[in-house]
């Protein structure tokens, strides 16, 4: 949200004046969203485009030249003090594989999904607001269309990526709110009160935003997050290997934060491949009082070439080295606990834990 609203930023003053001390707001604002989140570039992109749409050539240069030395300038110190690990993070590596199938994913859950009738609302009326303000000779006006292309666009590109989720279409969905209040101007201009048209847009609109309401309250009353607390009290004193970044970031030396991204990079290979062996090596050896995983190590079978999960976050290396030498305790909170298998017997050693025998009974059953 930061991104968004730097972005935002910048494509105000960009547009409030034709001056260079505008035009270099602007770079500097885009600069700190791109430092924010590292893909936003829509804004910076959009706004070049059209500032060689509007032929302001010099401005051209003052934009980038902004950017260019307010975001290489801190990337340049935090490339070199972390030893040139912050390529990694900013390469496309981590991204995994592409295909067209996650681009569908991606858009049936943002306008098929239950309860989302408003983007679907949102991606109507935005898409009207793009036509009927194309034609206007507004500069603002028109770079907001620049944005609203651009960016989805990318999030389009984004969204064929392993791992992309709905929202990268926040920016495109910003870009449509803002042009909405111009499209609807024009409708009033255009229907009267009495118009057909106008009554039969109401009711289908109701009809979409109504169940969509109902369905987002019992989502909202129903469907709780994850409370990932109780087990996070188990990992006291313990050194816990876990592929779930929430338990991950919570220990004393962290080893994986984000296994997701690595997971990537290891498929990807080249020089930012990662590699597992260091952490199957400690699991070999039982380093680890306790293993915490989101799914059942059984359950998750990893195939280097495969396009799904899309968020593979154990390679076959780990999960044989968890398989072999660690032993299921019991499920809690929707983690999967495991325990070091004792020398010479099949039992492990697992943390008290209340109705744990319960758990452990009901997934043998299973």
């Amino acid at each position: 949200m930061l991104a968004l609203f730097l972005g935002f930023v910048a494509l105000y003053w960009a547009g409030l004046r034709s001056s260079t001390s505008s035009v270099a707001l602007a770079g500097m604002f885009a600069a700190l969203a791109f430092l924010a989140k590292h893909n936003a570039v829509a804004v910076p992109v959009a706004l070049v485009l059209w500032l060689l749409w509007s032929k302001r050539w010099r401005h051209v240069g003052v934009f980038c030249a902004v950017w260019a030395l307010v975001a290489g300038s801190i990337l340049a110190g935090f490339q070199l003090s972390s030893h040139g690990l912050l390529m990694l993070n900013l390469s496309g590596a981590k991204f995994g594989q592409f295909a067209v199938t996650y681009i569908r994913d991606v858009l049936a859950r943002l306008l098929v999904a239950p309860g989302q009738g408003f983007a679907v609302a949102l991606f109507a009326f935005g898409a009207f607001a793009v036509l009927e303000t194309s034609i206007q000779r507004d500069e603002r006006t028109r770079l907001l269309n620049f944005y609203l292309v651009v960016s989805f666009c990318l999030a389009v590109v984004g969204s064929a990526a392993a791992g992309a989720h709905v929202n990268y279409c926040l920016e495109p969905a910003l870009a449509m709110a803002v042009l909405l209040p111009s499209a609807l101007a024009r409708l009033e201009e255009g229907w009267t009160s009495d118009s057909p048209l106008a009554s039969l847009v109401v009711v289908i609109v109701l009809a979409l935003l109504l169940p969509s309401l109902d369905a987002q309250r019992w989502n909202l009353m129903h469907n709780k997050p994850e409370d990932l607390r109780r087990v996070a009290g188990i990992m006291e004193n313990r050194r816990v290997f876990s592929d779930i970044p929430y338990l991950a970031a919570r220990m004393p030396a962290p080893q994986s934060l984000h296994l997701a991204s690595l997971m990537n990079t290891e498929r990807t290979g080249g020089w930012a491949a990662w590699s597992s062996a260091q952490l199957a090596q400690g699991l070999k050896a039982r380093q680890y009082d306790l293993v915490i995983l989101a799914e059942h190590v059984e359950d998750w079978p990893y195939n280097r070439a495969a396009l799904y999960p899309r968020w593979p976050r154990l390679d076959s290396a780990l999960q044989t080295a968890i398989r072999q030498n660690y032993g299921f305790c019991f499920e809690l909170d929707a983690s999967y606990v495991y325990g070091p298998l004792s020398s010479g017997s099949n039992s492990s050693t697992c943390p008290p834990h209340e109705n744990s025998l319960d758990r452990v009974a009901e997934h043998n059953r299973d």
